[in-house]
């Protein structure tokens, strides 16, 4: 391990644009109305301030050696044009403050870059380096106090150190960063330059997922919509029955549950009955006369299912199960495949 404190630097000339950018803001802020509105005046000296935020960026790329990569000449370009061409005050303050902005991070990616490479390349110029043959990491750290600390297990030359903490502290600016490099076979290659954008952007990335992946599991569980190929199934009581066979051939809670079960064995991913979402912990239950999913009563004859999942493979699950017991007490049933998606709702839970 080695770390070195260094003062924190930044240009005479990056200072006077720093004070001239807030003199800037200030008068953004008047032109904008927060001071009072003067008309025409003051737009035009607002769309010079602007212009003024184009001409710190541009030093501000051209201190951090990048102002030739393409992505930074674009963006300048771009937030130039668009400042020249506006023609309202709304305009002109939602460019500074999105385009601008946007604008000086793609400044920082393309600097950050840069910097991971300049520092790769003299990790890779390293004699210890080049004769290296197991896989080894290094990571060097600086962030915006002045740090810089080496994870190289002793293998980083002191001249390689010395050359890697001359090059940070000539950088105009320092923020917390961390370029990773992996060695093997005399070759230094990049791992994960990270920096506190590149860090966020992984959290975004990381929380997106997180998101798609609650609402898969939402949509699975059955607290969310579900909409897939499927089929709808249902079941009439025996409309021959009377007298005393009437209990043997009508459809009964027991059925309803063995009927989802059999689905669900058949892979269907989603049910609904007669609109009503199944869960793991969902109850299909008699009250008195009633059939009740959930403690919400539902329509019989028909018992009605809507289910997700393939269609082929639902029937073909299913048909056993009508064949030995439903088909001997006269219950007749429809399966029907229809042409377009079957949507199951979400999971209600029943009001008091």
């Amino acid at each position: 391990m080695y770390s070195r404190k260094i003062e924190y630097k930044i240009t005479i000339i990056t200072v006077s644009v720093l004070v001239v950018l807030v003199l800037n803001m200030a008068m953004f802020l008047t032109s904008f109305g927060f001071f009072g509105s003067r008309g025409d005046k003051d737009f035009h000296a607002a769309k010079e301030q602007a212009l003024t935020l184009v001409r710190y960026n541009e030093r501000l790329a051209e201190d951090w050696g990048v102002q030739d990569s393409a992505d930074v000449t674009n963006a300048l370009s771009n937030l130039m044009y668009d400042i020249e061409q506006t023609n309202n005050i709304d305009d002109l303050s939602r460019i500074v403050m999105n385009q601008g902005s946007e604008t000086q991070r793609v400044i920082r990616r393309r600097a950050e870059a840069r910097q991971s490479e300049i520092i790769l390349s003299k990790i890779s110029n390293d004699s210890n380096v080049i004769a290296t043959v197991d896989k080894k990491e290094i990571s060097v750290s600086y962030n915006s106090d002045g740090d810089i600390e080496f994870d190289d297990r002793g293998l980083l030359t002191k001249k390689t150190k010395k050359e890697i903490t001359e090059y940070i502290e000539e950088l105009p600016t320092l923020w917390d960063r961390t370029v990773e490099a992996e060695v093997e076979n005399g070759l230094a290659t990049l791992i994960t330059p990270r920096s506190s954008d590149e860090l966020e952007q992984q959290l975004r990335t990381e929380m997106d997922q997180l998101k798609s992946e609650v609402e898969s599991l939402r949509i699975s569980s059955g607290h969310a919509e579900m909409t897939g190929e499927g089929i709808i199934v249902r079941f009439y009581d025996n409309p021959e029955a009377v007298g005393e066979n009437v209990n043997d051939a009508i459809i009964h809670d027991y059925h309803i549950l063995e009927i989802a079960n059999e689905l669900f064995n058949a892979g269907a991913l989603g049910i609904a009955i007669d609109g009503k979402r199944l869960t793991t912990n969902s109850s299909i239950r008699c009250a008195g006369t009633l059939i009740h999913v959930d403690h919400h009563p539902i329509s019989v004859d028909p018992v009605e299912f809507h289910v997700v999942g393939d269609p082929d493979h639902l029937k073909s699950g299913l048909m056993l199960y009508i064949k030995t017991r439903l088909i001997p007490r006269g219950i007749e049933y429809e399966i029907e495949v229809p042409e377009e998606d079957v949507t199951l709702p979400a999971y209600t839970r029943r009001s008091n």
